[in-house]
C-alpha cells in the first residue's frame, strides 16, 4: 500500500475512535435545586419546633403580653374627641411620647443632632 493511503486510514481511525468516545461520555443524574427537596430524612425540620414554657416562664410572656396591650390600647385612645393635626403627649410606662393626631397617633420622630456625621449605608454583600 502507499504511504498517503496509509495516513489516510489511519487518521480515520482516529477520528472515528475520537467521535465514539465522546458519544460514550456519561452523563451525571441531576443534583436537587434545594437540600430540602430530597427523599429522606429532614435534619433541620426538628430544629423550628418551640419548647414549651415552665410555668414560671409562661406567666412572664402573659405579663409582658397584658402590658403591651395596654399600652396599644392607650396609644390607640389617645386622639378620641381630638381635632385633626392637635399635638398629643401619651405616658407610656416611665416614656412620654409627642405626636399629633390624624386619624390615628403617629409618634414624632427624635431629629439627630445638628452637627452630627451622615449615616454611612452598610456595603452590599
Amino acid at each position: 500500500m502507499k504511504m498517503t493511503a496509509k495516513i489516510a486510514l489511519f487518521s480515520a481511525a482516529i477520528v472515528t475512535m475520537g467521535s465514539l468516545a465522546a458519544c460514550q461520555s456519561t452523563t451525571q443524574p441531576p443534583k436537587p435545586e434545594h437540600g430540602m427537596m430530597q427523599d429522606g430524612p429532614r435534619e433541620g425540620h426538628h430544629r423550628m419546633k418551640h419548647r414549651e414554657f415552665t410555668p414560671e416562664q409562661k406567666a412572664a410572656w402573659e405579663q409582658h403580653r397584658a402590658e403591651r396591650q395596654a399600652r396599644f390600647e392607650q396609644i390607640q385612645k389617645a386622639c378620641d374627641g381630638k381635632a385633626n393635626g392637635q399635638t398629643v403627649n401619651v405616658q407610656v410606662g416611665d416614656k412620654t411620647l409627642e405626636g399629633t393626631c390624624n386619624l390615628r397617633f403617629e409618634p414624632k420622630r427624635p431629629q439627630p443632632p445638628v452637627n452630627a456625621p451622615a449615616p454611612v449605608p452598610a456595603p452590599a454583600k
